[in-house]
């Protein structure tokens, strides 16, 4: 089946490999600066592309602004069992005690609010949480640990959009083993 999936985020990192081994076999659609989305700004035109879409990745990191994005394509797409929305997260999350971080507080009020709407809300659509030990792109701060590669984070990406209709992956934290 081919589905359309709009990727914020889509020329760099996790995102760009995301567009570009999905476009293989799907319709992808791209929002990001480089062509004139910036999630701070844009949200009603990317909204307003979602409408044929079945599947939103949820990548582009701009503080606040990607749990934004979430609540209202959540409120769009809440009633429809053909929408899966994905969350790109972070373990670093589970680290604010260790690195109280502006990115890793965000990536946690952005798991926090998933997990509100899939167990607070009734709704349809599956909703899937990707967290992402280090990975080896340009925002990796991560200097002297053992780095996933992005082809790596997309195949387990993939792999969970391939689950069978009622079966909903909520949570994936994955990592580099040293």
């Amino acid at each position: 089946m081919t589905l359309k999936i709009a990727i914020t985020g889509h020329s760099n990192g996790i995102g760009k490999k995301l567009f570009e081994k999905l476009s293989a076999n799907h319709k992808c659609i791209g929002f990001s600066r480089k062509n004139g989305f910036d999630i701070s700004k844009d949200q009603n035109l990317i909204i307003k592309s979602l409408e044929s879409s079945n599947v939103f990745i949820n990548n582009a990191y701009n503080g606040q602004n990607q749990i934004e994005l979430l609540n209202r394509v959540f409120d769009l797409w809440k009633d429809d069992n053909n929408k899966t929305i994905v969350n790109i997260s972070s373990l670093s999350k589970y680290l604010l005690y260790k690195n109280p971080s502006q990115y890793s507080l965000n990536k946690s009020k952005l798991s926090v609010k998933a997990f509100e709407l899939m167990f607070n809300n009734p709704r349809k659509c599956k909703i899937i949480n990707i967290n992402p030990g280090p990975v080896n792109t340009e925002m990796s701060a991560h200097k002297d640990v053992k780095k996933l590669t992005t082809n790596e984070c997309v195949d387990i990406i993939i792999w969970a959009l391939k689950q069978p209709k009622h079966i909903e992956i909520g949570e994936i934290g994955f990592w580099r083993l040293p």
